[in-house]
């Protein structure tokens, strides 16, 4: 691939949400949007696993310059990163932002990064984020892979990428340096290959029923089962009655959703595909799949 025609296609073309859920867009269109970005990137736990401490509103409205300068450019055939905003069409407000950069093309490679403000992760914005990067490398650049670190201690995101059946690749010791704590931080690697994408696919249109349907007799049971594990990991009490929702729960986040569903996989013997983590936001939902 030669960088003129991934330039056009990465000026011209940009991640699909399947879900009409959110909407990428392009940062240099959309300079009205400064204060919303600024908004949920001026929020502290933003930047737990991040090497740096909460910029003030000045270096991020110039941090917002600087994606401006390094996104990709028809005038040039240097590609850095291609950036995008991400709006919730529901909400009409940005609630985070997503690049691609280290682009490789002679090994078809590109790391990823994404970030989704922390009053935003209650309706799965994340993996849809996930998945619709995912879909734009592999369908639309056609390369072969997707890469990323983050730091070794962060569990939630390293469990999100092990639900997506991502590659783990191990540690890089040492990798980050932690300016808020002034220490080294080992990182975590992991990738994503086209084959495990195909594979995907593949899984998702003829996906085989899991488990035996004899331990399935009573779905009341099940469900008290199911609440149980989702109380036990949002650290909460049942007093939603039988169908605990996504939605009406503050902590039931993006990254707490991973760690449910690997719970429920775990106890039920099921694996779920990537279609169907978009819809198990409630008990009632999770049971159904299951029993699927």
């Amino acid at each position: 691939m030669r960088i003129k025609f991934l330039k056009e296609i990465l000026i011209n073309k940009k991640p699909v949400d399947k879900t009409n859920t959110i909407e990428f867009l392009h940062p240099k269109n959309n300079r009205k949007y400064l204060d919303e970005f600024i908004s949920y990137s001026s929020e502290n736990n933003f930047y737990d696993f991040l090497e740096y401490e909460r910029p003030t509103k000045k270096q991020l409205s110039n941090y917002f310059k600087e994606i401006l300068i390094k996104d990709v450019k028809k005038k040039t055939n240097i590609i850095k990163q291609k950036s995008w905003l991400i709006k919730c069409l529901n909400r009409d407000v940005i609630i985070g932002s997503a690049k691609l950069c280290d682009f490789s093309l002679n090994r078809r490679s590109v790391q990823w990064g994404y970030g989704i403000g922390k009053r935003f992760r209650n309706s799965n914005f994340l993996i849809k984020t996930q998945l619709s990067l995912i879909t734009y490398v592999f369908d639309v650049l056609k390369f072969n892979r997707i890469w990323g670190d983050t730091y070794f201690s962060n569990k939630n995101v390293i469990n999100s990428q092990k639900i997506l059946k991502f590659r783990d690749e191990g540690i890089k010791y040492q990798f980050f340096f932690d300016n808020k704590n002034k220490k080294f931080v080992d990182a975590y690697s992991y990738s994503f290959l086209k084959e495990d994408y195909l594979g995907l696919l593949k899984k998702n249109k003829n996906r085989n029923n899991f488990g035996n349907s004899d331990k399935f007799k009573n779905d009341i049971e099940i469900l008290k089962g199911i609440n149980k594990l989702i109380c036990k990991t949002l650290v909460i009490r049942n007093t939603h009655k039988d169908n605990i929702q996504m939605k009406e729960v503050s902590n039931w986040d993006s990254l707490n959703h991973f760690k449910i569903i690997s719970a429920i996989e775990k106890k039920y013997k099921k694996k779920f595909s990537s279609n169907q983590l978009l819809k198990l936001d409630s008990s009632y939902q999770i049971l159904k799949a299951i029993k699927d």
